[in-house]
């Protein structure tokens, strides 16, 4: 894309105003929001937070009200390819001069304010910012959130009518800004319920549950957990989906269909359903809606399938946990030994030697490559070092992202592209303009 891309434009200008890199804390956001007369109490919420599964929660939730009929918005990070798809309003992005409109909002508070001019939010507090000002112009019924890497300083946590926390499952990542150990990642978690709301955990892994069951107790709700208080059985998983059943105190629903891919999917839709049915007063879902959304939500970039010969995946799996979701699916549906290429990339301060240990157990062939621009990307030939070290013997490095899709493709087998949603970024749009699209 050039420079005249108006959304290239809008990120320029948004990555110049703002404070290099992550700075967890409230204040600034805080401050630019009262500036801006408070947007962030606009519109009702439904609040997403864990370590992995946010975005496809996010999705299934957001899928699933919008066939209720409910005028929805949907706000995940990151983008893949442009800003503008960060945020969606009733499933389609707003147009960048839209977007415009309101960065003109935040760019007239940063030039009237001189404590945020000396000490200016973040890339994402700013994205953020300019999201609350649209749901405050567009005016949806509801808008589903998913938080950044954190959750109690994390700029989404500024919305103030939240219907419903929600909790995806907890793994380390980020330890840098949220802490060494699983407990500390999940007080960090549980610290977005809301005092007399409602919320729901995931229930992984298990020992956290009692931190949620007592955080929840002090805010005053009834925290429920699904792993423990409601039970999935899978039914069938293939490479169009899965199916399953979910079974809870007073109700169940039999046969539940989804095309997104994967065991952890199942998961996924499952806290989707639980939670809104903890929220039924308040938004009310009939089974039929309940059905229809999860059939269609969508998840671009995360076990996304591009058939053809060869197929692609594309899943935006980058620490551990994510990686051992990508390795259990392509053993279940593909088989853990079946010849297979990958394309890996991934960042600096993520845990590629243990991806790449768990990638060995379903891969015949690495090629690993970098994300092209980003200084935090890991060298192809240091990834190339790890995975040998690792175990890996087929495996080489090709500088060009695009060059390295290319000869996995020229393989004839199953193409697995991951270890970065950066990575997803660059190489997506090469798929759907291709008509590969799923």
């Amino acid at each position: 894309m050039g420079a005249e891309n108006p959304w290239d434009f809008l990120e320029d200008r948004l990555t110049k105003a703002a404070s290099p890199g992550i700075r967890p804390g409230l204040a600034r956001i805080s401050r630019l929001l009262g500036l801006l007369g408070h947007p962030e109490r606009a519109v009702p919420a439904l609040h997403v937070v864990g370590t992995n599964g946010k975005g496809s929660t996010c999705a299934f939730l957001d899928s699933i009200l919008r066939a209720q009929g409910y005028r929805t918005a949907l706000y995940t990070s990151p983008h893949l390819e442009s800003p503008g798809q960060r945020l969606t309003l009733e499933g389609n992005p707003l147009s960048p001069q839209e977007w415009e409109g309101a960065a003109e909002e935040i760019w007239g508070a940063l030039d009237r304010d001189r404590e945020l001019r000396a000490n200016p939010p973040t890339f994402f507090e700013l994205v953020t910012a300019v999201t609350f000002c649209l749901l405050r112009t567009q005016a949806p019924d509801v808008v589903v959130l998913e938080a950044g890497l954190g959750g109690r300083l994390d700029a989404t946590n500024m919305a103030s009518r939240v219907l419903l926390s929600v909790v995806t499952p907890i793994a380390k990542d980020h330890e840098e800004f949220l802490g060494s150990t699983l407990e500390a990642i999940a007080a960090e978690k549980f610290a977005v319920i809301r005092p007399g709301g409602r919320a729901i955990f995931a229930g992984e892994p298990p020992e956290l549950e009692g931190a949620f069951r007592e955080r929840a107790l002090r805010g005053g709700i009834e925290g429920r957990v699904l792993s423990s208080e409601w039970r999935l059985r899978e039914e069938a998983l293939s490479p169009a989906g899965g199916r399953f059943s979910l079974y809870g105190r007073s109700r169940g629903w039999e046969g539940l269909e989804i095309s997104l891919l994967g065991p952890h999917q199942l998961r996924n839709a499952a806290l989707a359903v639980a939670g809104l049915d903890l929220i039924g007063d308040l938004l009310p879902v009939t089974e039929g809606a309940l059905r229809k959304g999860l059939s269609l939500a969508r998840w671009p970039g995360r076990g996304e399938l591009f058939p053809g010969d060869p197929p692609v995946l594309l899943d935006g799996a980058h620490n551990p946990h994510g990686v051992a979701a990508l390795t259990k699916t392509l053993g279940r549906l593909w088989g853990p030994r079946a010849p297979r290429t990958i394309v890996f990339a991934s960042m600096k301060d993520k845990d590629y030697q243990g991806a790449l240990s768990q990638l060995l157990a379903v891969g015949s062939e690495l090629i690993c490559t970098r994300v092209t621009g980003n200084a935090r990307s890991a060298a192809p030939d240091d990834l190339v070092c790890q995975a040998r070290h690792a175990g890996w013997r087929d495996v080489s490095s090709v500088e060009a992202p695009e060059e390295a899709l290319a000869r996995a493709r020229a393989k004839g087998r199953l193409v697995v592209v991951c270890g970065s949603l950066y990575l997803i970024g660059i190489l997506r749009p090469l798929l759907t303009e291709g008509g590969g699209e799923p």
